[in-house]
């Protein structure tokens, strides 16, 4: 049994401006008998960029997101992210110190206008106990689609 809370926020800054700031925090809680393949697991294109997809997994996933989406020209836009977040077995084994950190940023190229559909070129950087750094081609964008 899965259960998972998925909480998002997005603010236009300027009234005369497409720019978008966006969060999001992210919960997600794999029971007792739960398959290793369901358990909760952060890194990838869209929790925790910066790290590879699943490279952490375990019972209670938590995680935590901003991206500044910056509209540059008609088609063509830029993104600035941070999350952090991390997996644990139990709240009671949750340390700050444990914490996985990513920031990067990425191009935006507009490919439908009318639906406000992009192609994204993202690159991150992981920060923590370990460090990583991907890069992402990926259609929609992250807050969007959500695994």
């Amino acid at each position: 049994m899965l259960s998972k809370l998925d909480f998002r926020q997005y603010f236009k800054p300027f009234k005369n401006r497409p720019d978008i700031l966006a969060f999001e925090w992210y919960t997600r809680i794999a029971w007792s008998d739960t398959p290793p393949l369901e358990l909760s697991a952060l890194g990838g294109p869209i929790l925790l960029r910066g790290f590879q997809e699943g490279r952490f997994r375990d019972r209670i996933a938590f995680f935590a997101q901003s991206e500044y989406r910056w509209q540059a020209l008609d088609r063509i836009g830029f993104t600035f992210f941070a999350g952090m977040g991390d997996v644990t077995n139990s709240l009671s084994e949750a340390k700050w110190q444990n914490l996985k950190y990513s920031m990067g940023g990425g191009l935006r190229l507009k490919i439908i206008k009318s639906e406000n559909l992009n192609i994204r070129f993202d690159y991150a950087f992981g920060f923590g106990n370990i460090q990583d750094q991907y890069f992402y081609v990926c259609i929609a964008e992250v807050f969007l689609c959500v695994a």
